[in-house]
């Protein structure tokens, strides 16, 4: 099953409805046995005051942000929604706009056979 050595996911998780049928999606019909998945999302901070900050922000940016969630948990998803060879991960925090949300990015690997 599969047909793609490697998938990109850049800033597509976010916004996806389902993002962990998305994930299972991209790891059982679009990846070849030990395809990747290459992604960079920007994901939930760590520390609790900024989170409750994004999310007192989130009903506005919900007007401009066509669907994107400021606060999901990626990588948790991603470790969660298949059995994956391998999964990279850093999370780093970066600027968007004046506020240094964090980034995850990395490299999911499917297992052979």
């Amino acid at each position: 099953s599969g047909w793609f050595d490697t998938v990109a996911c850049f800033l597509v998780l976010c916004s996806v409805p389902e993002p962990r049928d998305a994930l299972r999606a991209i790891h059982d019909k679009c990846l070849k046995p030990g395809g990747k998945l290459m992604y960079m999302e920007h994901v939930a901070p760590r520390d609790p005051a900024f989170r409750s900050l994004l999310g007192i922000a989130q009903p506005v940016w919900d007007l401009i942000g066509d669907g994107c969630q400021l606060c999901r948990p990626t990588v948790e998803t991603l470790r969660e929604a298949a059995n994956w060879e391998s999964l990279e991960a850093q999370v780093k925090a970066a600027p968007l706009l004046p506020l240094p949300i964090p980034w995850a990015y990395g490299v999911a690997t499917k297992r052979n056979g």
